[in-house]
């Protein structure tokens, strides 16, 4: 796979491609916030131009990054109409995370384990979107307390290496929603 340069795309819109071993090219439109050792800090945008996720994503797996296309002018307009009209981060999920510039990986898993924030993550080991907890990093692996099928319970406990994470979502609108609905129901018991 070609090395990708990352440097000239801070806070562009860009079409983000990602390559998976021998799999099919997935596609993400969003900014590159940060870029760090071997990964990118990527916030990345909703089909209806509002703040979908803050990822990490692997630099290993990424292979093009596309600006200035016919795609990217018109989400470029989504998305300024939405922030015109305060709802382009809906459920606040920038103010969630310190985005500070002196970011690691290690912090950043940190803040969501700290918080106890439910994360999504893609590896290369897994088809499937992986859904749970951070509960622990050794600086070359995540600990990730895994919620069962139904999103019920913690169904088990994995140790995932990191130059496996192909991305994991460390804020989403989704996973947010996951949160609040787990907040209530446990109130009520």
């Amino acid at each position: 796979m070609k090395q990708v340069d990352f440097s000239g795309y801070h806070n562009q819109l860009v079409e983000l491609y990602t390559n998976a071993m021998d799999e099919a090219a997935s596609f993400a439109l969003g900014y590159i916030i940060n870029v760090l050792d071997d990964f990118i800090i990527f916030r990345s945008i909703s089909e209806v131009g509002t703040l979908d996720s803050i990822q990490l994503r692997s630099k290993q797996y990424i292979s093009q990054i596309v600006t200035n296309t016919d795609y990217t002018e018109k989400y470029h307009f989504f998305i300024t109409y939405t922030k015109q009209h305060q709802m382009f981060d809906h459920f606040s999920l920038e103010s969630a995370l310190d985005l500070a510039d002196k970011l690691t990986v290690k912090k950043m898993l940190q803040q969501v384990s700290e918080q106890q924030r439910t994360v999504s993550l893609i590896t290369t080991e897994d088809d499937a979107i992986l859904t749970g907890k951070i509960v622990g990093f050794d600086g070359e692996q995540v600990s990730i307390s895994l919620f069962n099928a139904d999103m019920t319970e913690m169904d088990q406990q994995d140790l995932i290496r990191l130059d496996r994470i192909i991305c994991l979502d460390l804020v989403s609108a989704e996973n947010f929603l996951f949160d609040k609905y787990q907040e209530i129901k446990n109130e009520r018991v």
